[in-house]
């Protein structure tokens, strides 16, 4: 298992060796633990920020590229990387090719062109009529020697999907929110609502749960929750969601983006935030998604509704949502669904994600151009940023050992800054552990186990990995401007702890702290229902 808290999930994914006798077991087990080495494992699963890594100028990348050399590479939701993940999986492509690694790219919503330069990143040549293909789903294998795709048949080749965009509830309207979901489930459904932010799915549900009947089940699911509570509520969702769920109650789901990849879950009834297309195509995707399910009367039909917030004029408001995608791909996105009624899969996936992320230049006086311009420099920066960092390109006579010494990034999963080797361009980020205070004695509530302990005393490895099934990674602006204003004085706690020390403690008492810094007032707050509840208030 490869990816930055792998350790912690010894219990149930140990490795097994295969022992012929000769080899104590416990030390190929330790041999493989750092991250840098189990890519030398025969197999391994992972994030593809490990795989990144072989491209990136840090510290052992030659030994990281080893470990994918002559392998099968199989890199999932190609779609959902942006400017500067998709420049770096550019470099990590051409040097692949080169070492006799085959690569499989998967994507629900992949954007023609980008399809087209990623294969060109391999140094295979496709045909003009491939890059033209419209086809959906589409299959491609293509090398050096030869190209081949085929068009195989939708697992539901003819699915229509009922879409409703009238919904135009702002951030304030938390009550009505609630009070639509609660109708949805009370005809007998299993509702999601998609929010883009924590903040905005921890309020409605928050308004949803005082306001929801006993029979009415609810579940909250984002990334603000400490890590063994978001596994516990990850496995409790797909078992009622699941494709192997049965005997479904009226239920609400609400959550972030952490509900739109990986999980394999049905729902009756989904709403969504305005998002760009290909997110809004997933999220699409968990509607009526279990062929041969039974749905209540009410929800015979597939309906998807999208929320977004209109001005005086009925113009798209796009508040925090501009925040979280770029305006301009959000613009594109309502432009192409807001006069719809219905959208038809397959067919329609490949004209509305090729509307949306068209790369033809909009006029100067269009409505959008200053959007559109935006993106341009965005991504221009992200591309300069990912450039810095990247490897050389593969030369057999060239070694990149030289301009690797000259300058080299520091590899960190939590720091942000220039000097850091970033996998992936978003808002820096800190990893806290809540610990609660009572007097001198500190304690932590893990799996339902109270464990107190002393930090007057050396932190052991077994109670280092139990403070860790408690972290929660921490991306709010005001949330990160505040935990790295008192770093001074935390992080020194954890600095004898090997397994701690790239997080710091969060002290609470009765589950909360406030403090003040140079912005204003913040509160952190540990609800066992909501998560990490961040509290911000200007100063005066």
């Amino acid at each position: 298992l490869i990816h930055g808290q792998a350790f912690l999930y010894q219990d149930d994914l140990r490795i097994q060796p295969l022992n012929n006798g000769n080899q104590d077991e416990d030390d190929a087990i330790d041999w493989f633990a750092p991250k840098k080495r189990a890519l030398l494992a025969p197999f391994g699963v992972g994030t593809v920020d490990q795989a990144e890594l072989a491209a990136l100028n840090v510290k052992h990348v030659p030994l990281r590229m080893m470990g994918l050399a002559g392998k099968v590479l199989i890199i999932d939701e190609v779609h959902a990387y942006d400017t500067y993940m998709t420049t770096v999986i550019e470099m990590l492509l051409q040097w692949l090719s080169k070492i006799g690694t085959s690569v499989i790219l998967l994507s629900a919503t992949l954007p023609k062109e980008r399809r087209a330069r990623l294969a060109d990143a391999y140094g295979v040549k496709i045909t003009e009529e491939m890059r033209q293909d419209d086809s959906y789903p589409s299959l491609w294998v293509v090398s050096k020697d030869d190209t081949h795709y085929s068009n195989p048949t939708a697992q539901q080749p003819n699915r229509s999907v009922h879409l409703d965009t009238s919904l135009n509830y702002s951030d304030e309207q938390v009550e009505e929110k609630a009070r639509w979901l609660l109708n949805a489930a009370t005809s007998g459904g299993c509702v999601c609502w998609m929010t883009n932010t924590v903040a905005r799915a921890q309020q409605i549900f928050d308004a949803v749960d005082k306001a929801a009947p006993d029979t009415i089940e609810r579940f909250l699911l984002h990334a603000q929750l400490p890590l063994d509570e978001r596994q516990k509520r990850e496995k409790e969702i797909t078992e009622k969601f699941g494709p192997t769920s049965a005997d479904r109650k009226p239920s609400i789901v609400i959550g972030t983006q952490v509900l739109e990849q990986s999980l394999d879950l049905d729902f009756d009834v989904m709403v969504s935030d305005i998002a760009p297309i290909d997110f809004l195509l997933q999220r699409a995707g968990r509607l009526h998604r279990h062929i041969g399910r039974e749905r209540p009367i009410a929800h015979a039909e597939p309906r998807f509704y999208i929320n977004a917030e209109r001005d005086d004029k009925g113009e798209l408001s796009l508040g925090v949502n501009g925040y979280v995608y770029a305006p301009y791909i959000l613009h594109r996105s309502w432009e192409v669904l807001q006069n719809r009624s219905e959208i038809n899969l397959p067919v329609d996936y490949r004209p509305l994600i090729e509307f949306v992320y068209d790369e033809k230049e909009p006029e100067p006086d269009h409505p959008l151009r200053g959007g559109w311009d935006k993106l341009q420099k965005e991504q221009n920066n992200a591309v300069e940023q990912a450039q810095q960092r990247i490897v050389p390109l593969p030369h057999p006579n060239d070694s990149f050992s030289g301009p690797l010494s000259q300058l080299r990034f520091k590899e960190s999963e939590t720091q942000a800054g220039w000097a850091i080797a970033k996998t992936r361009l978003g808002e820096e980020s800190i990893t806290i552990i809540p610990i609660t205070c009572e007097g001198d004695v500190y304690k932590v509530m893990v799996d339902g186990e109270n464990i107190e302990f002393s930090l007057k005393q050396k932190i052991s490895h077994e109670l280092q990995i139990k403070l860790l099934c408690r972290s929660i990674r921490v991306s709010n602006k005001r949330g990160v401007q505040a935990l790295k204003s008192k770093i001074g004085e935390l992080s020194p706690v954890f600095k004898d702890a090997s397994l701690l020390k790239d997080a710091l403690p969060l002290f609470l008492i009765e589950n909360k702290v406030s403090f003040e810094f140079e912005k204003g007032n913040i509160t952190f707050l540990l609800d066992p229902k909501l998560g990490l509840v961040i509290d911000f208030k200007k100063g005066a």
